[in-house]
């Protein structure tokens, strides 16, 4: 009986090794796919979701016939190692019987040793191979563990990659509408999502720098372009709309500079479009000459605003490219630069003097300028 009942479970272990196997080769397919979270694609986010959840009872389920194997392998062992025992008893007492006939007690011994080792080898062979199929069945176990929370994590980003998605969306819907001022509000509120994907994170902090050059907020739209800049420096458009930004604070020195990036990107001077060229030329000229930065388009603010209306204008910007205060995502020296930019803006406005006189020379300037 113990031979049978150790041959069913021999084969139960290989079968439960089978679909252990079958079930870790689904998971690994199952890894492989990539599902995006657009609206168009709800059905489909849908039906993986109800996959996982269904892979995720089967795995359950897998592991109490595993725990449910294991203990029945436990009980038998146990009965063969009580069996055994009894067995070496009975052959102690056997010898002990047989004590006072020397010869005849060596022979049988002999012969005792030898029947007890040809019954033992083998139950300790069908021992030994259970506790390593047992010890298998642990590791694959902790495999499908480990490939369970693999699983769990991949969802997870999944989830979060169609939350961004679908406010990436939301904002390219707004920004062609016209609604510039949502369309940044629902980039930003992708962008405080945990995004994993470095290009996609690029792209929206250069979309909502479009936004913000659309509202005004130029040193906003700078500080995006160069966080996008940063985490893809292959990233033209990002080149070209801080180009655009630096162009609209008189920042033409700049501005000339990420232009022939722009260009050089697209394949050099001869291959960009002749308004392009035209454009790249008037921002070289522009950058020979010495001239100060727009401090209205700086700081965002109207030349009829209010001193008030300056003052806090001004406070909102330095408190958010304070170097000691700004975020990870923009580099120390990057965020002093803006801050000077931003300070020096605020010296002229808030002088009546100084605010006076450059209102006088720009004026003098837009009439002489080209």
């Amino acid at each position: 009986e113990m031979a049978t009942q150790n041959a069913k479970l021999t084969a139960m272990l290989v079968e439960r090794k089978q679909e252990i196997r079958e079930l870790t080769t689904q998971l690994d397919a199952f890894k492989k796919k990539e599902v995006r979270g657009t609206t168009q694609q709800e059905d489909r986010f849908k039906a993986y979701e109800n996959e996982i959840e269904e892979l995720r009872e089967r795995l359950h389920s897998e592991q109490r016939r595993s725990r449910d194997l294991e203990r029945n392998a436990a009980a038998m062992q146990q009965q063969a190692r009580s069996d055994s025992e009894r067995s070496e008893v009975s052959t102690q007492s056997d010898f002990g019987r047989f004590s006072s006939d020397q010869e005849a007690s060596s022979g049988g011994l002999s012969t005792s040793s030898e029947s007890v080792s040809m019954e033992e080898t083998p139950r300790t062979r069908k021992f030994r191979v259970m506790e390593k199929e047992n010890s298998q069945l642990k590791q694959e176990n902790s495999k499908l563990k480990v490939a369970a929370e693999q699983l769990q994590k991949h969802e997870e980003r999944q989830r979060q990659r169609g939350k961004v998605e679908q406010y990436k969306q939301a904002g390219n819907n707004a920004y062609n509408a016209g609604n510039y001022k949502d369309a940044q509000a629902h980039y930003s509120t992708a962008l405080s999502h945990k995004v994993e994907d470095i290009p996609m994170k690029a792209v929206l902090y250069c979309n909502r720098s479009a936004a913000s050059i659309k509202l005004g907020k130029l040193i906003d739209a700078i500080a995006d372009c160069t966080k996008a800049i940063s985490l893809d420096k292959t990233y033209n458009r990002a080149y070209q709309r801080r180009s655009e930004a630096y162009e609209k604070i008189g920042d033409y020195k700049n501005s000339s500079k990420d232009l022939e990036k722009y260009i050089r990107s697209m394949g050099g001077y001869e291959r960009v479009p002749s308004d392009l060229r035209r454009h790249y030329a008037m921002m070289q000229r522009r950058a020979t000459r010495d001239t100060a930065l727009n401090p209205y388009h700086v700081l965002g603010v109207s030349m009829s605003c209010s001193s008030s209306e300056i003052k806090s204008t001004y406070r909102k910007l330095a408190l958010k490219y304070h170097p000691d205060k700004t975020s990870a995502d923009l580099e120390k020296s990057v965020s002093e630069g803006l801050f000077k930019i931003v300070s020096e803006a605020y010296t002229v406005l808030s002088d009546p003097d100084k605010k006076a006189k450059y209102d006088f020379h720009s004026q003098r300037r837009a009439s002489t300028f080209f």
